[in-house]
């Protein structure tokens, strides 16, 4: 039985996901260190890589139990 006998497809465009950290917009962007660096250095090149955003985002910078360190 082809599948077109019972359903039919088409193209949906939706509204891309809006990430949002208390009601502002926000970007979310993760990086994880490799074996041989610690956490710390791990944090230290996303602080410097911070920087480099425009003006005007605040940063928040945390690690999770699984040693990620992630920017808000």
């Amino acid at each position: 039985m082809p599948f077109s006998s019972f359903s039919s497809t088409q193209w949906k465009y939706n509204s891309p996901r809006l990430e949002r950290y208390n009601g502002f917009p926000s970007m979310k962007i993760q990086g994880q260190s490799t074996p041989a660096k610690s956490t710390g250095e791990t944090v230290a090149l996303m602080q410097e890589l911070a920087k480099k955003l425009p003006n005007g985002i605040s940063v928040m910078i945390g690690v999770t139990p699984l040693s990620r360190a992630y920017v808000c």
